[in-house]
Order: C-alpha cells, then structure tokens, then sequence
C-alpha cells in the first residue's frame, strides 16, 4: 500500500494525523488504496490514542468466577458463555488469577474436589488510561490474551482480551461461535444481556416478550440507530419501553454490540 502512495507522501509536508489521513482520503478518492486498507490504516492511527477504557468489557458486564465455585457451575458458564478463560475473584471481590478452561480438561475424571486456586494463572494488570495499541504490543509480546483493568484507584474496574484490542482496528471479529448462532442473546446477570446488533427483531421480541416493530427493520442494530438517528459511538445510551440499552460497540456503518438492561420490577 505504502508504494501506491509513496508519491502523495513526498509531496505533502506530514506532520499530524490529521495530514496522514487527507493524504488516506485523497488516496481512496483515486483509488489508490481500497475501503478495507482505508480503515485499517485510519483506525491504527486511532488506537495510538485511543485508551484501554473505551474498549474493555465493564466490570458489571464481565463474567467472572469466584474462587470457591465447583467444577459443575464452571461448565454451565462455559455452556451458556463459550469463553476460554474467565477472570477469579476472591471473597474481597478482588481478581488473584485467570482461569483457562483448557487447564480444566486433565481434572475432568478426577474424583477429588478441585481447588481452582491451584489451577489459576497470574491475572496481568493494566490501567484504563493506557492506550490500546501500547497494550496489543504487550499482549503479542508476552502472550497474553486477557488483562484485568484498574482504575485510577487500583480498582477492578473491567477486563480486556485481544480480540478485544483487535476489534478497535480490524471491527468485529466472528469466532467459531458467533458463525454457529451469529444472532444471539447472551445472559450477563439476572438483569443484564448481552445482545449481538445482527439480532433479529423477531427474536428480541420473542426472547424479551417484547413489542419492537417489524416493518423497517429487520435487526436490532437498525431499529436502535432509527431511534438514535444517527449510528451510535460506544457508550450512547437510550431507552425504550423501560430497556436501557447502551452501546458496547459500533463500527462506522453499524452497531455490533449492545448492553441491555431491563427492568428488575
């Protein structure tokens, strides 16, 4: 990419971002470049500045085990969730470790109680005003594929994982069980969910015994972004029918994920 637009480079004084990204512009409009290298290309200059917090998963919304869970209730998470590995908390709400799913599959006949501190990994730590292309490098660096987020305070305060930080750059990534069910609704807590934007009308309607009308739109990122008016960035939040939903991710043409809360009356 960087030959078909050497020339643009040497003719322009580049000096900012916002210089790197007329010259993107200019290159598209010519055809130099295509939509795809546009947007990977414009976004990475996004993550040099964008912080840790606008891309974690919240802490109320993370899945997180406690370290006297048995075995049983880990797989009925897995069951409903599909993550690799989930973040432990001790009786003080505080994160000791990482657990591994896959570190789960050798003690699956054992007959004795297992003691998930004895299993964890060191939980890594990271601050919610560090930037996330920092981090990506970090992560690749010492493979690590979750950290735990602090606040100012030394607080857990959310998680983040590498698809995570990819997704800030790329958009978003479909695993092997988001191409099974690309349309879901995923249970975080007895009020909380966490709704795929593709998720169709008819079945939010169905799965929440709700009214949303069918006629325009068929997903329920389209009929979010009608009532927004415009396509919502993360953390836009509305409410309809009593349903606070809260943007958890969008990409410039579409919403991809929501956070919904219902009501607890």
């Amino acid at each position: 990419m960087l030959k078909r637009i050497k020339h643009l480079l040497k003719s322009r004084n580049v000096r900012t971002k916002e210089d790197i990204v007329s010259i993107l512009d200019h290159a598209l409009d010519r055809k130099l470049i295509d939509q795809f290298e546009y947007k990977i290309t414009k976004q990475s200059l996004s993550a040099r500045t964008t912080a840790i917090h606008q891309a974690m998963v919240a802490k109320a919304e993370a899945i997180v085990l406690n370290e006297s869970i048995e075995l049983d209730e880990i797989f009925k998470i897995y069951t409903q969730t599909k993550h690799s590995r989930y973040p432990v908390l001790d009786n003080e709400h505080q994160v000791i470790g990482i657990l591994l799913i896959k570190d789960l599959i050798p003690l699956l006949h054992n007959q004795e109680a297992i003691n998930i501190q004895s299993i964890i990994r060191p939980a890594h730590f990271v601050t919610e005003s560090e930037p996330i292309l920092s981090l990506l490098n970090e992560m690749q660096r010492t493979h690590k594929h979750m950290s735990i987020v602090l606040d100012e305070y030394g607080q857990f305060s959310g998680i983040i994982t590498i698809e995570d930080l990819l997704e800030e750059i790329v958009g978003n990534i479909e695993d092997e069980h988001d191409t099974d069910h690309p349309e879901y609704i995923q249970k975080v807590s007895s009020n909380i969910y966490r709704i795929n934007g593709r998720t169709s009308i008819e079945q939010f309607n169905q799965f929440f015994n709700t009214r949303l009308p069918l006629e325009e739109f068929e997903t329920i990122s389209g009929i979010l972004s009608q009532r927004f008016g415009h396509i919502p960035k993360q953390g836009e939040v509305i409410t309809i029918d009593n349903l606070k939903f809260t943007i958890h991710s969008a990409s410039p043409s579409a919403i991809e994920k929501i956070t919904l809360e219902t009501s607890t009356t």
